[in-house]
This record gives structure tokens, C-alpha cells and sequence, in this order.
């Protein structure tokens, strides 16, 4: 081969980064396919041809060499193959600028003239050809030409591979023409191609006989080149671009093979061309696309064409959306609604955006035109919602049965779109719709989609437009009542409506069915027509939410509610809610910090994919409006409350709660003296207001009322007392001072009483005082304390935590606002939770626990939620309390500090003394404040990270290690649990350093049954192989086994004797157990262990008679010695299982042999130890004498030997 030109010189070397050889070898060399194989010989000929003129070996230097050796008219396939491979690989890794433009004119012609030659490798030439055109002068047509045609024409080419390669060469050449010359010569090109098929296409669609024929040749070619427009039209001028749209418009819908690449031309060319679309091309697209929207075509291009036809539909000029276009654009997609699937779901998405992108296009040219136009804008949007309207009447007209969700959905967003304005088009829908709650036979059927469309016509339209539409009402002629249905939709679904509505519609209609329900003789019709009126009446909640007129009508409706409060007790639940709503939400107006500003959960219940716009129509109130709304509902709750309040006395318990709701939010905004009015005539009502003044109240303790000495009489006074304070802790929220003053005067007299439920209320209404007014009690704030601390504490658990709350208070306003000096009631308040914390009822001691947290979080800082300065006084002043020589105080205090650090771990280092203050208590003398400690020591290591634990590591273990030689009152397992978890967290060498040495085999031991606990898995699996491993037992085994068997279940007289007996002795056992604890180590067995023999039962006592004596049982285990029983159970039971089937003779180590056996013994149990825990010792057996392990009576391992030598097995066994 002749020498690559002179062009191809460098000046770096190579490396195995440009080595395309080495590459290609080192991919290839194995490869036994015939084409790699040229390849690699083909670039190894080319290193040696660029090695033996001493050039680099770079993708330049292949580049020359390869293209060299293709300009010398090769006729061989196979070469010129691998050839164009290389080249498309090589030219991918020139760098820009690295060819020149003229070689690369010429690489192009020699590259054109292999290919237009029909050599073979048109792939690798493709590739190589789009490389090489970025090298030309772009600038030049006549440079880049021949390139272009030529990729154009294999663009079409059959040949999928190359056509691709074609495609995506062509692309990036029309990407990278900056000149505007050659892109419009380039774009000629193409239309070219375009315009030679656009005559096959015209054939096909005159001659319908031969396009059959010509579906599979002509047709693909047609198909290519339209791929070919698609990646080009978007550099294509608008020009251009509107003619081929235009023609191809033509022919759109001929011939099903070409819809779908028309479709992504005028796909492409909307997104490129959407400022320069003109109306006209709009109006095409939309006429020619409607026929596609079918079912008869494929879902894909089907759904395509929608898409297209709502992007065509928004570059019309809205004075052109008149019926011909709406009815042509939507009508088609929501034919596709009655599909099922994902083709429905798509149109009903997209009928959705059309439908918000309507009104948004109609408020905007509203807001932008002036008002002489204004008129005309809104007839133009009439008539569109009027044409949209007509498209889903037909449409709900064809349903046989009840439409599908994604035709509800649609129609759903066409109400909340269009409701509020244009409710007189949407009727028939509304009817429709009406027709399907019910069926024509009368059958339920399943509506659930359709309440949720029509509750979106509710929110929309309003109530009043609805029932307009469809009345309720009842027929005399055939007794039956019509549209009843839709009284829980508009309970459900109404918002926004008007009290004038509820008050001069609803009621008259609830009074009617009422009134009918009387006159009719039929009870079961009677009982219905009464239903129905208490569901009209049930509407009140829902009209009050959100409603418009409160200030004009709230009047009327509280005449109103009083008149129902003294007839119908069936409608206090209702008004409460009602009065409830209409305070919220005018309260969260003027207070929208607190949370409460939300829109009502209706809106959940809406099956719509834009919730946006319902939250635009359901604005709430401003706060000019909520205002004089608050201002109304004031006023009128002159004449309410007194009613209510008057109920609250004589109603059942249900109906009281509802009534307390009520009188306390219509309380919190009435005036002070309507309060006042009504607490005094309440008292007057019941005798009680004897020795209560009406001046400001002192905390002294003589101002409650003589109690009279009959017992009725003040059984009969301490009923009234309770309603009396009930009354009055609904009272206190937004009260003036006075009032104040007479409600805490309430609360005292109930202080001093007995009665249990008295004594609560008085604890509630005490709360709510200190809750809702801060300043009343902070300039007598001593006396108060000393007044509530006084107080005996009550049993019963209601009061209780009423009066814990008061404490709690009481307690954070003191921390917080009295400095520590001059803070010396705190101690008291502190003192009594404390003692709670003692309190011998479980339920007592929670709720003091619970409002210790509760202390304890509000003590914490608002913006950051961390511990301020008043909680670090408080565990101060706690860590004080632990100096008392009060056992009670001081391990309550050291309960309290365990739930504060488990809280706040922090706390430890914040509060230095705290943690050495409580390790001093391990000294104590006193079990129950050791106990405690402990306690509070478990707590600290496992709420506290490693790196504060480090620090207090020392002091802890040495505080604690004293108390593992204690076994009464779980002391030693306490202190066992502890190093655990220091062990755990800390790691076992840092616990070493800092443990006594005369301590340290009891931490490796602590350490050791650690390790066990967590391969407890490992052993169960090792149980299970070992049982699985007896089935090999000898036959004498088996015969004792069915003995065995025969014994325990089967009808032998001596095994019900013997059953008898086990029965009676663990009667004895349990019976004994009780005054068998903490006796120490009983016949050198550890106090709390009840060991087993290896078959299960108990062993005999000690001594040499064979018969267990009456009476003596095991010392009864406790619960941390249950663990190592069963662990040494475990292990003695799988030892015997292990080596029964080689035991050659069984015989009893007698008790002389005790200590000579010790050793012989020990050194079975290291190597049952081994065996156990998957450990081979083929070697370590033959340190032990053979004999032994045939010779291990396991009977007498379980009566016998001491537990100090089974534990060292059990530990070596873990």
C-alpha cells in the first residue's frame, strides 16, 4: 500500500489511550465471527503500513491509512466491510479541526464513490460520511453536497441499520448549517424527496385497486421519507414548513400506515412554529384531524391526534371558537370517554386541560379588552360553554348505564369551571345525571362516581341553583317523595351558600315534611317523611361552612335556634356544629397562626385532578368580614346562650356534650356581662349564691359556703355545685377580670368539697382560669400555689390529673417568670409531683409521668424546640431534692431525672451535678433508693451517645460493680444488664480499664453470655441437628423411648400414679416457692435455679433415699437464673442425645468419685463444648482420654455436679 499523505503527521506518541488496534484486538482477537476477524486484520495491516513510516499511531494517522487504502477501487467485499467499519469507528475519535477542510472534501467523494459503487459496509461509510461532513467548510454547499444527497439518499435506503445511521447523520448535518443559504439548499433537498413520494401517495389515494397492492413497496419508501421530514421540518423556514404541513394535510387518513408519521410531522412542526401558525393552518389541521379521533383507529394515534387537536384548537383567535370548531375538537375526544382503560384516561386528561385552558384564555381576554368589547367576549364565551355543554348531553344521553369515572371526571371539571357563571347550560347534565342515582325500576345502583359529580355541581352551582333544578318535594296523589336522594350530596358537599337560603327554603321544607309526616296514616311513610325532615334539617352545618351572610341573618337564625332548642332536642347536636363552624371560621381569619386556617375537607371527596380550581372559588373570608361576622354571632348570642345554658341542666349526658361544645364557642365571643348574667341566675336558680360577693376574689380559704349538714341536702348541693361548675368552666374563656374573679370563687368552694366528681369540675374550671388568664393569678401567685398545695390530693384519677395540670401551670409560669432566687413555691409544686410519682395506683403514677413530659416540653424553646434556661432550673432544683432523707422523695426525684434523660440525653452535660449526684445514692444503705439509682443508671447508658458515655464510664462501673455481688432484689442481674450495654457501646477493652481487677472475670463472663445472646439463632439450629442427628439411637434407646411414651400417654395404671404424683409435688413445689427465696445457696445449689435432670424431670433432693420426701421443693429461680437454667438444660440435654448411641456401658460415677472424676469430667465438657458450637476437634480429642467420653454418666451430671463447673461449660460453649 502506498504511504498515507503527508497530512497525517504529530508529534505526540502513542499510547494505548489511540491505539485503535490494541483496541480492537484486545476486543475482537477471540471473537469467531468472520467480520471481526477481517476487522482486526484489516487494523493490525494499517499499524504496520503507519509504524513502517514512522508515524504516531493516533485516529489521524488510521484515518489516513484507511482512507488511502479505500481510494484504490477495492472490489473485495469482505475488505472494503471492514474498511468502512474502521472508518465510522476512527473518525468518532479525530479531534475538531484536526482535518482540514479541503482533505475533507476529498475524504467525502472517495467515501460517496465506494458507496454509490454498492461495495458493501454502507454502514460504517454512513457513519464515516456524517463525521466527515463536520469537518467540510459548512459554509460552502458545493462542499458538503455530495454528503448531503448522499445521506439523503440512504436515508430511505431498506436496509434498517442504515437507514437509522442515515437518519441520525442527516440530523446532526442540519444541526450544525449556520448558514442561511445552505440550509435553505438543504431544505430543498429534502422537500425534493417529499415531493417525488407526495405523486405515489396521490396515485394510491385515486387508484384504491392498486394501493392494496402497492401497500408493502411504494408505501414504506413513503414512510421513510416522511421520517426524514419529521427530524428535518424543525429547520425548515415557516414557509416551507406550512406547504409540506398543508399537502400532507391532503392525504391524511388514506392509508392508516401513513397517519401516524403525518401526525409527528405536524406534531414537530406546532412545537417549532407556534408563533408563526396563522389561524387559517389552524382551522386545516383541526378539520382534517377530527375523522382520526375514533375508535376504529389504533389507540396511539388516536390519542395523538387529540393532543394535536387541543394544541391546534388554542392558536385559533378566540372570536373563531364557534361551534363548527369547539364541536370538532371536543367532540371526537370525549367520543373516546366510553372506552375503557388507559385510552379513556388519557382523553379525560386531556378533555380537563382544555376545559381550565378555556376559561383561563376567556378571563384573560376579558380582563384585556375594553369595555365596549367586554359584552361581546362574554356572548362568545356563552356560546362555547353552550357548544361544550351540548357534547357531554349527547354523550350521557348514549350511556345505557352509569358513566364511567373518567366521563364523571371530566364533567366534573366542566361544573367547576363553569358552574358558578353558566349553571342555565349545564341543566340537562344535571338531569342526567339525577337519572342515574336512581334507576328506572327503582334499583340502587352503584353511584358512587355520580354523587361525586354532582356534589361538584353543588359546590359550583351553590344548593340554591341545584334545587332549582331538581326539587325536593313530596306527592300527595302517590304518597312518594322525589329527589330525597340528594340530601346527604348537599350535607356532604355543600360550601358557600347563604343563611337567607337555609332559613326561607330549608326550613319551610323541613317544616312541611314534618307537618305531612303527622297527617299520613301509613307509619312506615310517616317514619320517612320524618327521616327526611331531620336530614333537612341535618343541611345547617354544611350551609354554615363558609357561608356569606352571617352578618345579615345570624339574627334571624338565633331566634330561630332558640325556638328549636325549647321544642326538638333532636336538633342540639346540629346547631352546635353550626355554631361551631360559623365561630371557626372567622376566628381562623383574624388568627391564622394557630393552624386553623384550612379549607373544609370537602374538597378531598372530589375526584379532580386540579384541586386549585375549587380553592380559588372557596376563598374564605376577609378579615374586614370575619370581623363583623364575629360581631354579629356576639350580639345575638344575648338570647342564645341563657337558652342553651338552661338546657345544659336538664339534658341527658349525650346531648349535654353537644350543648357544651356550643355554649363554650358562643362563649369565648360574648360579651363578659351575658356571662356574668347567667352564672348569677344559675346560682339563684339553685340556692348556691350565698357567701359569693361580686367583688375580686383574695386566694384565702374562708370564703367557701357553709355546707348543710343533711346528708340529702348536700348530696342534692353537690349535684348542683357540679353543673354549676361545669357551667361556669365554659365560661371563662375571653371573660373580663370581674368575672374571673367570681368564676375562681366557683372553683374554690368546689375545692373544698368531698364529692369526687365536684372536686374535678373545681379542678377544671381552676385550669382553664390559669390557662386562659395568665394575669389573674401572677400578682398572687404565692398565695395560689400555697392554696392549691394545701389541697388534699384526691384518689380519684379524674381529679387527679386535673389537678396535676393546675400544677403543671402553675409551675412553668413560675420557672419562667420568677428568677431562682425568689422562685421558692416551685419546691412545693415540685414536692407534690414527686409524690405523685410515688403514688401506689398505677393509673396515678401515669399521669404524673405524663405531665412531667408535659412540664418538661414547656420548658422548651418555641422557635428551636430545645431545653431553655427554666428546664435546666428545674432539674436543678430536682438534683436538690436528692440531699432529703426521705427515701420516698428520693427515688421518686430519681425516677423523675431517668424520664427527663431518656428525654433529653443532653441533659447530662448541661447539667453537670446531675449524673455524679445520682451515683453518690449507690452508697445508700437504703435498698429502695439503690434500686432506683440503678434504674436511672440503665436509663442514662442507653439513651447517652458514645462520646458523652466515655465520660462518665468510670465513675459509672466503679458506682455499680459493688452491687453485682447482691442477688436479692435483682440488684446483681440489674448490674449484669448495664454492663452489657456499656460492653456494647463502649466496647469491652475500655470497660476492662476502668473495672476493679477482682471484678474483671465476672465482666469476661458478662461478656461471654453477651456474645451467647446474639448467636441464640446458632444454637437453635444446633438443637435441631442434634435432634435430627438421635434418629441413629441404638435399639436399647428406642425401647426406652416407647416405655417412655407408653408411660406419659397411654392408659398404664403406674403412669397415672406417677402422673399423680409429679402433679402433687409441683403443688408442694409452688407452695414453697414463696419461702424459698433469697435463702442463699441451698445443698451447693444457687438460690432461684431448678435444675432438671436430662429426661426432663425434676431431680430428687439430696441425700441417699431414693423417694422424694413431702415437702421439699427447688428454691423458687428468678427470673435472670431462669436464663442460665435453660441454657444449662440445653446444653445437658443435647450432650445426652449427642453421645447415647456410643455409650458402650452405662455406669454411675459414685459420690466418692466426685473430686477424682472433677478432671475427667471437666475435660468432657470442654469437648462436648467444641462439638456443640461447630468447632472440629478431631485434633484436640486425643487430649483427652477416650474412655471418657463413652464413660460421662449425663444422669449424674444433672443431680450431681456443681454448678460453678456446668457454668464454665455453658460459658465455653457460647
Amino acid at each position: 500500500m502506498p504511504p498515507p499523505p503527508a497530512t497525517t503527521t504529530a508529534t505526540h506518541t502513542p499510547t494505548p489511550a489511540t491505539d485503535i488496534c490494541q483496541h480492537l484486538l484486545a476486543r475482537y482477537s477471540a471473537s469467531p465471527t468472520p467480520h471481526h476477524r477481517h476487522l482486526c486484520a484489516t487494523a493490525a495491516a494499517l499499524r504496520s503500513i503507519i509504524t513502517s513510516h514512522s508515524l504516531p499511531l493516533t485516529p489521524l494517522s488510521y484515518f489516513a491509512a484507511a482512507i488511502t487504502s479505500l481510494s484504490n477501487n477495492l472490489d473485495d467485499v469482505e475488505s472494503v466491510s471492514a474498511l468502512a467499519t474502521l472508518l465510522g469507528i476512527v473518525v468518532g475519535e479525530i479531534g475538531e479541526g484536526e482535518i482540514g477542510m479541503e482533505k475533507a472534501a476529498e475524504a467525502v467523494e472517495v467515501v460517496v464513490g465506494v458507496m454509490e459503487r454498492g461495495v458493501g459496509g454502507e454502514t460504517g461509510l454512513v457513519k464515516c460520511l456524517g463525521g466527515l461532513i463536520g469537518f467540510c467548510d459548512l459554509k460552502d454547499w458545493e462542499k458538503v453536497r455530495v454528503g448531503v444527497e448522499c445521506l439523503v439518499k440512504f436515508s430511505v435506503d431498506k436496509r434498517p441499520k442504515v437507514r437509522k445511521c442515515a437518519l441520525v447523520c442527516l440530523e446532526k448535518c442540519f444541526k450544525s448549517f449556520k448558514c442561511p443559504s445552505v440550509k435553505k439548499k438543504a431544505t430543498k433537498l429534502v422537500s425534493s424527496l417529499l415531493c417525488n413520494h407526495m405523486a405515489l401517495a396521490t396515485k394510491l389515494q385515486s387508484d384504491k385497486s392498486t394501493g392494496e397492492r402497492l401497500l408493502v413497496t411504494e408505501q414504506s419508501e413513503f414512510v421513510h421519507a416522511l421520517n426524514v421530514v419529521k427530524l428535518t421540518v424543525p429547520h425548515f423556514s415557516s414557509k416551507i414548513s406550512v406547504g409540506i404541513v398543508s399537502e400532507l394535510l391532503k392525504i391524511l387518513g388514506s392509508q392508516s400506515v401513513l397517519n401516524r408519521p403525518i401526525l409527528d410531522i405536524i406534531q414537530s412542526f406546532l412545537e417549532s412554529f407556534k408563533a408563526e401558525v396563522t389561524s387559517q393552518v389552524a382551522e386545516d389541521i383541526i378539520l382534517a384531524l377530527s375523522p382520526l379521533v375514533v375508535e376504529k383507529i389504533p389507540r396511539d394515534t388516536a390519542f395523538s391526534a387529540a393532543q394535536l387537536l387541543k394544541s391546534a384548537l388554542f392558536l385559533l383567535d378566540t372570536s373563531k371558537w364557534n361551534e363548527r370548531f369547539l364541536l370538532a375538537t371536543i367532540t371526537p375526544i370525549a367520543g373516546l370517554l366510553s372506552n375503557e382503560g388507559d385510552t379513556a384516561a388519557k382523553a379525560s386528561g386531556v378533555l380537563q386541560d382544555l376545559i381550565s385552558n378555556l376559561i383561563e384564555r376567556f378571563r384573560s381576554d376579558r380582563h384585556g379588552t375594553q369595555t365596549i368589547n367586554y359584552e361581546i367576549v362574554k356572548d362568545m364565551e356563552s356560546n362555547a360553554v353552550a357548544s361544550v355543554c351540548s357534547v357531554f348531553e349527547r354523550l350521557l344521553e348514549s350511556f345505557d348505564g352509569v358513566p364511567n369515572v373518567h366521563l364523571l371526571d371530566t364533567i366534573s371539571a366542566l361544573f367547576i369551571n363553569f358552574g358558578d357563571t353558566f349553571f342555565s347550560y349545564m341543566k340537562k347534565i344535571v338531569l342526567n345525571l339525577a337519572e342515574f342515582m336512581v334507576h328506572v325500576d327503582g334499583k340502587k345502583l352503584d353511584t358512587v362516581n355520580v354523587e361525586k359529580c354532582v356534589g361538584c355541581a353543588v359546590i359550583a352551582m351553590g344548593p340554591e341553583n341545584i334545587l332549582s333544578i331538581l326539587p325536593i318535594s313530596f306527592h300527595e296523589e302517590n304518597l312518594a317523595c322525589s329527589n330525597t336522594w340528594l340530601i346527604p350530596v348537599l350535607k356532604k358537599y355543600t360550601i358557600g351558600a347563604s343563611l337567607q337560603f337555609f332559613l326561607e327554603h330549608i326550613v319551610p321544607l323541613s317544616e312541611s315534611f314534618q307537618k305531612v309526616s303527622k297527617e299520613v296514616k301509613k307509619l312506615i311513610i310517616a317514619q320517612e317523611l320524618q327521616t327526611h325532615a331531620h336530614g333537612l334539617w341535618g343541611l345547617l352545618p354544611a350551609i354554615c361552612r363558609y357561608t356569606t351572610d352571617i352578618a345579615l341573618k345570624f339574627d334571624t337564625l338565633a331566634k330561630l335556634f332558640v325556638t328549636r332548642l325549647q321544642k326538638d332536642s333532636s336538633t342540639y347536636e346540629d346547631i352546635s356544629i353550626a355554631l361551631q363552624e360559623l365561630v371557626r371560621q372567622n376566628r381562623c381569619v383574624l388568627q391564622p397562626d394557630d393552624g386553623t386556617n384550612e379549607f373544609p375537607k370537602v374538597i378531598d371527596n372530589l375526584s379532580l385532578t386540579d384541586s386549585a380550581v375549587v380553592k380559588r372559588k372557596l376563598q374564605p373570608h376577609s378579615k374586614k368580614s370575619a370581623t363583623r361576622n364575629l360581631k354579629a354571632i356576639s350580639c345575638g348570642s344575648g338570647a342564645l346562650l341563657p337558652v342553651l345554658a338552661s338546657k345544659l341542666f336538664s339534658s341527658t349526658t349525650q346531648n349535654r356534650a353537644y350543648l357544651k361544645e356550643a355554649i363554650q364557642c358562643l362563649a369565648s365571643i360574648s360579651d363578659s356581662s351575658v356571662k356574668k348574667k347567667i352564672i348569677s341566675s344559675s346560682l339563684k336558680r339553685f340556692k348556691l349564691e350565698c357567701g359569693l360577693g361580686e367583688s375580686r376574689s383574695s386566694v384565702s380559704t374562708d370564703a367557701a359556703p357553709e355546707v348543710e349538714s343533711s346528708n340529702t341536702s348536700a348530696s342534692n348541693n353537690s349535684s348542683k355545685w357540679c353543673l354549676m361548675l361545669e357551667l361556669a368552666s365554659l365560661m371563662v374563656e375571653g371573660t373580663d377580670e370581674d368575672l374571673v374573679s367570681l368564676i375562681f370563687k366557683l372553683a374554690k368552694h368546689g375545692l373544698k368539697g368531698v364529692d369526687s366528681t365536684s372536686l374535678c369540675q373545681a379542678y377544671i374550671v381552676l385550669g382553664r382560669i390559669l390557662e386562659e388568664h395568665p394575669s389573674f393569678f401572677s400578682s398572687q401567685y404565692d398565695d395560689l400555689v400555697d392554696f392549691v398545695v394545701d389541697l388534699k390530693a384526691p384518689s380519684d384519677i379524674n381529679s387527679l390529673r386535673n389537678r396535676l395540670v393546675c400544677l403543671k401551670i402553675l409551675l412553668v409560669h413560675g420557672l419562667k417568670n420568677i428568677s431562682g432566687a425568689k422562685n421558692t413555691k416551685a419546691f412545693a409544686i415540685i414536692n407534690e409531683v414527686i409524690l405523685a410519682l410515688k403514688n401506689p395506683e398505677e393509673n396515678s403514677r401515669k399521669e404524673a409521668y405524663d405531665v412531667l413530659l408535659q412540664i418538661s416540653s414547656s420548658l422548651h424553646e418555641p422557635s428551636s424546640n430545645k431545653p431553655g434556661k427554666p428546664f435546666f432550673n428545674l432539674v436543678s432544683m430536682m438534683v436538690g431534692y436528692l440531699s432529703v432523707s426521705s427515701p420516698q422523695i428520693t427515688t421518686g426525684v430519681v425516677s423523675a431525672l431517668s424520664l427527663l434523660v431518656y428525654k433529653e440525653p443532653n441533659l447530662c452535660s448541661s447539667v453537670p451535678e446531675l449524673v455524679p449526684s445520682v451515683l453518690a445514692l449507690l452508697q445508700s444503705k437504703a435498698l429502695e433508693i439503690i434500686k432506683a439509682a440503678l434504674g436511672f443508671v440503665k436509663v442514662l447508658v442507653s439513651s447517652l451517645l458514645v462520646r458523652d458515655l466515655q465520660e462518665f464510664l468510670s465513675d459509672i462501673v466503679m458506682g455499680i460493680i459493688p452491687w453485682s455481688s447482691v442477688s436479692k432484689h435483682h440488684f446483681r442481674s440489674k448490674v449484669i444488664v448495664i454492663l452489657e450495654i456499656l460492653i456494647r457501646k463502649c466496647g469491652y477493652p475500655a470497660v476492662e480499664t476502668v473495672t476493679p481487677a477482682k471484678e474483671k472475670p465476672l465482666l469476661k463472663t458478662v461478656m461471654q453470655n453477651s456474645h451467647g445472646k446474639r448467636n441464640s439463632k446458632e444454637a437453635n439450629s444446633m438443637n435441631d441437628d442434634i435432634q435430627s442427628g438421635d434418629s441413629s439411637s441404638s435399639q436399647g434407646q428406642k425401647k426406652r423411648g416407647r416405655e417412655s411414651s407408653t408411660t406419659e400417654n397411654g392408659p398404664s395404671c403406674h403412669g397415672n400414679k406417677r402422673r399423680k404424683q409429679r402433679e402433687r409435688n409441683d403443688h408442694l413445689d409452688k407452695k414453697d416457692d414463696l419461702t424459698a427465696r433469697g435463702e442463699g445457696i441451698h445443698n451447693g445449689v444457687e438460690v432461684g435455679t431448678t435444675p432438671k435432670a436430662a429426661n426432663g424431670r425434676k431431680p430428687r433432693p439430696p441425700g441417699n433415699s431414693n423417694k422424694r420426701k413431702r415437702g421439699w421443693s427447688w428454691p423458687a429461680p428468678s427470673r435472670h437464673e431462669n436464663k442460665d437454667r435453660d441454657r444449662r438444660k440445653f446444653v445437658l440435654k443435647s450432650a445426652e442425645k449427642l453421645y447415647r448411641p456410643a455409650i458402650i456401658k452405662r455406669r454411675r460415677i459414685s459420690r466418692h468419685q466426685h473430686h477424682e472424676s472433677c478432671d475427667e469430667y471437666g475435660n468432657a465438657l470442654w469437648t462436648m463444648a467444641l462439638f456443640l458450637n461447630g468447632i472440629s476437634f478431631s485434633k484436640e480429642v486425643e487430649f483427652f482420654p477416650p474412655l471418657v467420653l463413652f464413660t460421662v454418666s449425663i444422669d449424674w451430671v444433672a443431680s450431681r455436679v456443681s454448678w460453678h463447673t456446668e457454668d464454665e461449660m455453658v460459658n465455653l460453649l457460647i
